[in-house]
């Protein structure tokens, strides 16, 4: 069995390979533009660096960028709470353990 692969199939490599890495590269631009844990400062500089160094710019966004702080990450003595734990009577302000 022989496999054959045309000219015609390697010359659209590139452009598909070019495609793909637009693609990403415009999505870190997006994502960087709606962080919002960013300053305006911070936001400048990684686009700027994006930009002016597209093929280091994008996964040096990727390695050294912070990730964003959820509000738990942020503040780790939050307790995720239900409103529905413990007993019923636990949460009631009449409730006496002694009684």
């Amino acid at each position: 069995m022989k496999i054959e692969i045309s000219n015609a199939d390697l010359d659209s490599f590139p452009w598909l390979l070019a495609a793909l890495l637009t693609l990403v590269w415009l999505l870190v631009l997006f994502r960087i533009l709606t962080r919002t844990d960013f300053d305006t400062p911070a936001k400048i500089l990684w686009v700027l660096v994006v930009i002016l160094v597209p093929l280091f710019g994008t996964p040096l966004y990727w390695l050294a960028a912070p990730q964003p702080v959820t509000p738990a990450k942020k503040n780790p003595s939050i307790e995720l709470q239900s409103d529905v734990a413990g007993t019923p009577w636990a949460n009631d302000p009449g409730f006496r353990r002694d009684a």
